[in-house]
């Protein structure tokens, strides 16, 4: 860019001084004989086509510079699409993880938000003043929840309309749901996480 900047310089400069000769022959033109009027006619001749390659150049100079910029702004946009790109694939991943997240098995206390989480979704009606209660909670807690399986633990004294829903009398009890939290399946004991796993629908 400086270096056409400078060309552009002393190709004005050119121009100038085209200009002041051209002056200084009108003006001894008229005092000059027909021959050396001749000879001033093809010097004027000469210096308007000198004159016409300078412009000719400073035009082509100055495309050139609009070439630069359109590739500048073309490298520009680029970029900012890769960074948008970038961008959705990270936003990708973040969701991915949260889906990994959701998909894990669990064991927890109640919570009608968690309902449809995992594929499959277990509430275990327990109270603490029941031995049978006490015994399935410590083997579910000591054991490991498998993937797409979530273990919801209700109290059966303070839960009183999960209870009526449905329809539980006993300890303890598991109720297997859907995502809507609709019964799906029954069932009376059972101590450990497998003994659950084997009774899903």
């Amino acid at each position: 860019m400086k270096k056409v900047i400078m060309l552009s310089s002393a190709m004005l400069m050119v121009l100038l001084l085209a200009s002041c000769d051209l002056v200084k022959s009108s003006e001894t033109s008229q005092a000059v004989p027909t021959s050396q009027s001749e000879s001033s006619v093809a010097v004027d001749e000469s210096m308007e086509k000198t004159v016409d390659d300078i412009v000719g150049q400073l035009a082509a100079d100055a495309m050139m510079d609009k070439d630069e910029g359109s590739m500048d702004k073309m490298e520009e946009d680029k970029m900012m699409e890769e960074e948008v790109m970038m961008d959705k694939w990270d936003e990708s991943m973040e969701k991915e993880e949260v889906m990994t997240k959701e998909l894990a098995g669990s064991y927890s206390d109640y919570d009608a938000s968690m309902l449809g989480k995992t594929e499959n979704t277990v509430i275990f009606f327990h109270a603490p003043w029941c031995p049978s209660c006490r015994a399935a909670d410590s083997g579910i807690s000591g054991g490991e929840v498998p993937e797409g399986l979530t273990i919801l633990k209700a109290d059966f004294d303070s839960e009183t309309d999960l209870r009526k829903k449905y329809s539980v009398v006993g300890l303890h009890t598991f109720v297997q749901v859907d995502a809507d939290g609709n019964e799906v399946k029954k069932w009376l004991g059972g101590n450990s996480v497998a003994e659950v796993v084997e009774r899903l629908q």
